[in-house]
């Protein structure tokens, strides 16, 4: 008898452009991020939780034009992409391998769609090809914050706050998220690999 119990996702509103569906531990799931422009919808990351499509599509009673933006090519950040209709999708090179659709970013895109949208590749040790997403004055990363060439590019994106996937307090200050990454890397020994914690 499997004791885990399936936890449930909710929807829960930032503002009027911004929702999002909350992570999971059991399946693991990330945040998927939910911008809602006057006629499209863009998703950042789909998630794997088997009620996220649903959920999508219910959200979606407009029927507007959904378009994915994918932060890297792990099965708890894209496993759904293919229950959801969409019309564009947007990814680092190493993702379109496991998703055989969409199209490639290798540099800054902007995107004017009512709210301006900033996706762009952000360095990461945890998976190749990452994007990060700036909508408004929130820059989405989803697991990407390990290296220090993500700490240069956090510092410099126009954004104040920092949202992390996998997290049920979703926004963090940017100022916070460089002075706790900056805490981290004082850690790390010259020439070690690892930072031991």
């Amino acid at each position: 008898m499997n004791s885990q119990v399936v936890e449930k996702v909710s929807l829960v509103r930032e503002d009027e452009n911004i929702s999002y569906i909350t992570p999971t531990i059991n399946p693991l799931s990330c945040t998927v991020v939910i911008v809602e422009t006057g006629h499209n919808i863009w998703l950042y990351d789909t998630g794997s939780h088997s009620d996220i499509p649903a959920m999508i599509n219910s959200y979606n009673q407009a029927e507007k034009n959904i378009n994915i933006v994918l932060s890297h090519f792990h099965p708890d950040h894209i496993k759904n992409v293919f229950d959801i209709h969409f019309k564009n999708m947007y990814q680092g090179k190493n993702t379109l391998r496991y998703t055989g659709a969409g199209e490639i970013v290798t540099g800054d895109m902007y995107i004017d769609d009512d709210i301006n949208l900033h996706i762009f590749p952000i360095a990461s040790s945890h998976a190749k090809g990452c994007l990060a997403l700036v909508v408004k004055d929130i820059c989405y990363v989803g697991d990407a914050l390990y290296p220090l060439e993500q700490l240069r590019q956090i510092e410099s994106c126009n954004a104040k706050y920092i949202s992390l996937s996998h997290r049920t307090h979703f926004k963090y200050s940017k100022r916070a998220v460089v002075r706790w990454l900056k805490a981290i890397y004082k850690l790390r020994g010259a020439n070690e690999a690892y930072i031991y914690l």
